[in-house]
Formats: structure tokens, C-alpha cells, sequence
């Protein structure tokens, strides 16, 4: 669960993605995505990540000012006294909750330095006993990221898309057969990692796919080389019986590009291609943020990794937030 429930209407999601994004580099956890999984009631959800919450920030504006739901959360956090209020626009905030002082970000662009989201910022820290961050959001380590526009690619082979999600190129392993290494996703905090041994993946090149899937990814199983084995990834709980999607890579060929898409923090939607054409089910939901990785020449998929998180609370459901793909020759 997050440190940090955001509560906004849909109207000003692109305010709350900003402030979120902001938070997020603090090393603040935040829910704030009103993508609710298929299978999920709205409300059920909602709930868990309220009660949860250590802190509820409001978005006042004159849309969230009039949404029974905007209302209601911020109910819960002046009973529990962790209500952090900001004013998004010019707007009276209604009567119950005007004794609690509000961040003004009214003509906010986004500067982490600007006075009222510092004051945004130090209210949190209050609320969370935590020391205030520091004048600016640390600065992320360095790697190489592509833009959210398609790019050409290096050495005249790799072609990366990555359409307003966010692909990270990684330093392939120490690997004679390596190629390159993409990551989609981020790893927030509660993200448990997951990684295939190294026999499985001596076995040889992948094979089978098996997804648990209903709004987000809840779980991958990777088979690898042509031989039986067991599976080997990040398995979901299926206490609410996500869908379970197998497919088998055609023989002979090789996954060489992965489509998907990204909503709030978890991998949303995925695709499979392979070098002779053939593609596999959209794994997933639509709508999210999409990305698109191609293999570069003479590559194909190795390997998956990545990290996932429980979106229920323990031993129940769990989504992916983060992949890496590792690419090799076959």
C-alpha cells in the first residue's frame, strides 16, 4: 500500500499526474491512477487504498470541489487527521473542510521550488513524521532513456518505440551472447523483484508464455528451451481468478518485439512478435500509456525479469509493475 492517497477529479488528472510524479522522486509511495483492473468493483478498491493511506492529499478544484467521491476521501482524512489539502485552481473549498489549511497551487506550473508546493511538501512530511525533502527532488541516476516519440535506431537496426511511456535502455549483462536490455516500468516501493535462474534459462531461448492477466499483469511464466521443465517467473495469486493466457513460440522461430501498455505504476497490456509474423494474444486491457521494444539484428527475446507489487494486501492479488527484456543472439 502508499504512503500518499491522492485524491482528484478525473478533470485534473493531468495535475495529479504531475504533482504524483513530483512526490514519487521524494521516495514517497502514491496511489493516485483511477484505472480500477476488470473484475475490480471501484469502491472496494478505493476503500483498501484509503484505509491504508498514512496521508490523504486533495486536489481542490472547482470540479473536485463538486465530486461526492473528492468529498468523501477527504471526510476519512480529516476523521483520521492525515488530510494534506492543495487548491489546484480558483475555487472555495467547501465549508467541512476550510479549517485545515491549504497548499495554494492555484498558478502552479510544476516547479518543485515554487512556494506553495514547498509548503505542499512540508505539510506531508508532518503528516508522515518524516523530515522535509530537500529544495528539489533528487536527481534520478543516469541511464540512457529514450524520448516518448519513436526513434530510429542505433546502428541502423534497432528500431525503439516508446509512445508516451517511458523505455530505459540497459548495459547488457556480461554475456558474449548479449545483445541489449530494455526495461519498462518503474520499481516503487513494495515492488518485490523477480528473476529466472540461471539454469532455466541455459535450457535455451524461450518457448512458451504463460500471463495472468485481468485489468493489470498478475503473473508471467516463462518455459524455456524445447525440453519439459517447470515454469519459471512472477506468479500472481489467483484468489479472484485472473484470466490465464498460454502461448507457444512457433518452432524455430524467435520473439524478436513486445507491444504493451503501462497504467498508474503496473504493466497494463502485452504483445508478442515474432521474426516470421506470428503474434500472440493481447495479454491485458486496453488503454494505458503503450511502449514498443524491437529486438536489434540478429537478437531475440532471452530472457524476461522485472518486479511486482500486492495490490490487496498480503497473499491476495498482485500486479507487475516493472519488465526487462533481454535480447541475445539465439
Amino acid at each position: 500500500m502508499s504512503d500518499i492517497f491522492l485524491s482528484y477529479a478525473s478533470a485534473d488528472r493531468e495535475q495529479a499526474k504531475q504533482c504524483a510524479y513530483l512526490l514519487e522522486q521524494y521516495g514517497w509511495s502514491v496511489w493516485w491512477d483511477r484505472s480500477i483492473p476488470a473484475g475490480r468493483t471501484f469502491d472496494r478498491v478505493i476503500e483498501e487504498e484509503l484505509a491504508h493511506a498514512r496521508c490523504v492529499i486533495v486536489l481542490w478544484s472547482q470540479a473536485s470541489a463538486a465530486s461526492d467521491w473528492v468529498r468523501t476521501e477527504a471526510a476519512d482524512g480529516v476523521r483520521r487527521k492525515i488530510l494534506v489539502p492543495a487548491m489546484i485552481g480558483k475555487v472555495e473549498i467547501p465549508l467541512e473542510f476550510r479549517r485545515v489549511q491549504a497548499a495554494d497551487l492555484s498558478d502552479w506550473k510544476g516547479d518543485p521550488d515554487s512556494s506553495g508546493f514547498r509548503f505542499l511538501c512540508e505539510s506531508i512530511a508532518t503528516c508522515l513524521g518524516a523530515e522535509p525533502p530537500r529544495t528539489s527532488p533528487p536527481q534520478p541516476a543516469r541511464s540512457r532513456t529514450f524520448p516518448k516519440w519513436a526513434l530510429a535506431a542505433l546502428a541502423g537496426a534497432l528500431v525503439v518505440a516508446a509512445m508516451l511511456g517511458l523505455i530505459t535502455y540497459l548495459d547488457p549483462p556480461d554475456d558474449p551472447h548479449a545483445v541489449a536490455s530494455y526495461k519498462i516500468g518503474e520499481n516503487s516501493k513494495g515492488c518485490e523483484p523477480f528473476e529466472d535462474p540461471l539454469e532455466a534459462v541455459g535450457r535455451g531461448p524461450i518457448t512458451r508464455i504463460d500471463l495472468f492477466h485481468m485489468g493489470y499483469i498478475h503473473g508471467i511464466h516463462i518455459w524455456y528451451g524445447s525440453s519439459p521443465g517447470d515454469a519459471h517467473g512472477f506468479t500472481g495469486d489467483n484468489q479472484y481468478k485472473p484470466t490465464e493466457d498460454r502461448w507457444n513460440v512457433p518452432d524455430g522461430d524467435r520473439i524478436t518485439r513486445i507491444e504493451g501498455a503501462i497504467q498508474g505504476r503496473y504493466v497494463s497490456r502485452i504483445r508478442f512478435f515474432t521474426q516470421g509474423g506470428q503474434a500472440s494474444p493481447a495479454f491485458g486491457a486496453e488503454g494505458g500509456d503503450p511502449f514498443a521494444v524491437t529486438a536489434p539484428a540478429k537478437g531475440a527475446l532471452r530472457t524476461i525479469s522485472g518486479s511486482a507489487v500486492r495490490v490487496r494486501g498480503k497473499d491476495v492479488n498482485r500486479a507487475v509493475c516493472s519488465m526487462t527484456f533481454h535480447f541475445a543472439t539465439p
